[in-house]
């Protein structure tokens, strides 16, 4: 009894899950399904061959589930290991078959009225549809509250309030002796109520685009232009004026070598200073780095006796710390390197002349 049962209640389960599905009663109108597009002016095909097969195994699940038609061995070919395409020719060929007995041989049961089109997708689930539906209802809730809100279509409600653009500017000295202001705790104190400091910006740093800042007590800070926006009384940042995009860009396209992906370009002869000699001391080279657009390349190295692998591995800031690494921009090294290697030469030269003269004498 309890086995009848349970396969009662698996059979209805099957029903239910398969209930809804539409019924295709011939080859055309389920190939007329799978052959449909996407809206126009799109050309690609509304279903994937996965998708595809999803919708003739439902075809023949609901003809088992639901009209009680017995299926035979493996037509759904769920063992099938090759692709969904291979697999879709073998369901075909069964939904062909089971189309072929019904006209034969009649369903026992009536197809039942389709509540609801059928939607073949990824984890099409009753959860997926369910959630696909509440996110529509409140897609049209939030677009007419946009609407009423702004009739226009124009959103106003948050805007960038700050040009980022005037920390790279063409006059960054604009700047120098305008007064600004930050907020402190008093002398000694963490806590309580704070106070506003004045101070003048006195210089401006280009390497790192930092303003040097005094204030009024004698105490020195350096601000970049973040740092400075966000000071209680900011700087008249309207005297700042900004790189225009060609500038930049073609500053940039200059250094990249022409580029479009960003990558920049080392120098050609980077190989070749590996190891050089200057003023009769050897040296490693370690690495190269790229500063900023208006800076040339700069090369770290260091003397051959001190040099370890690791340091190829430390960034730019991290090799400034370290005892013993000189920093010198590119063609300065190659000038240096160029004249050492002149000099080598001629005192080369010098010395076969002079043993030249003394092999004479003799």
């Amino acid at each position: 009894m309890k086995k009848e049962e349970k396969r009662n209640a698996e059979a209805l389960a099957k029903f239910k899950a398969n209930l809804n599905h539409p019924c295709y009663k011939s080859m055309d109108e389920l190939q007329a399904v799978l052959q449909e597009l996407h809206p126009s002016p799109s050309t690609l095909p509304k279903y994937s061959d996965a998708m595809k097969c999803e919708i003739v195994c439902g075809q023949l699940r609901y003809r088992e589930a639901c009209l009680g038609r017995v299926l035979r061995r493996g037509c759904l070919h769920s063992s099938h290991k090759g692709g969904s395409t291979s697999k879709l020719v073998l369901l075909l060929e069964s939904f062909a078959e089971v189309v072929k007995d019904e006209e034969e041989t009649p369903a026992l049961l009536n197809p039942p009225d389709v509540r609801k089109t059928y939607q073949a997708a990824v984890f099409a689930t009753p959860l997926r549809l369910e959630l696909d539906q509440t996110r529509t209802k409140k897609t049209v809730e939030l677009t007419k509250q946009f609407n009423d809100e702004y009739p226009d279509g124009l959103f106003t409600a948050h805007r960038c309030t700050v040009d980022y653009s005037r920390g790279n500017a063409l006059n960054p000295d604009a700047l120098k002796g305008e007064r600004i202001g930050k907020m402190f705790h008093p002398f000694g104190q963490t806590e309580g109520e704070m106070l506003e400091f004045l101070g003048t910006i006195v210089s401006y740093k280009p390497k790192k685009k930092w303003w040097h800042v005094v204030f009024d007590d004698g105490e020195e800070e350096d601000y970049n232009f973040r740092q400075l926006y966000a000071l209680s009384t900011p700087p008249d940042f309207s005297l700042l004026q900004p790189v225009p995009p060609p500038v930049e860009t073609a500053s940039f396209l200059n250094c990249t070598d022409g580029k479009p992906s960003g990558a920049l370009a080392a120098p050609s002869d980077l190989n070749a200073l590996e190891d050089f000699r200057l003023e009769d001391t050897e040296y490693t080279f370690i690495s190269v780095f790229f500063l900023t657009t208006t800076e040339p390349f700069v090369g770290a190295y260091i003397e051959d006796e001190d040099f370890y692998h690791n340091l190829r591995l430390l960034s730019y800031d991290e090799l400034k710390e370290t005892a013993g690494v000189h920093i010198t921009p590119m063609p300065q090294l190659h000038k240096w390197i160029e004249d050492s290697k002149s000099m080598a030469v001629g005192r080369a030269e010098e010395s076969s002349s002079s043993t030249s003269r003394r092999k004479r004498k003799l």
